[in-house]
């Protein structure tokens, strides 16, 4: 029988560079905002929409009753 072959565990360090870290985090600062507030602006166009079909739908619905009645 043959032996297991040896298993090479390798350490690695982990560097950090907190300047970059910094640099990331103001991004993601500036980025956030902007993202929001077109999400949000993108949700109230949707929600008009959205209101705007309902309230044509039922135009068209009560103009049809008021047909048959």
């Amino acid at each position: 029988m043959f032996s297991p072959p040896l298993l090479k565990i390798q350490k690695f360090k982990l560097h950090v560079n907190y300047m970059h870290v910094f640099s990331v985090l103001q991004y993601f600062q500036f980025l956030f905002p902007r993202l929001y507030t077109s999400l949000f602006s993108l949700s109230i166009s949707l929600i008009v929409i959205l209101n705007t079909c309902i309230f044509l739908y039922s135009i068209k619905t009560l103009t049809f009753i008021f047909l048959l009645v």
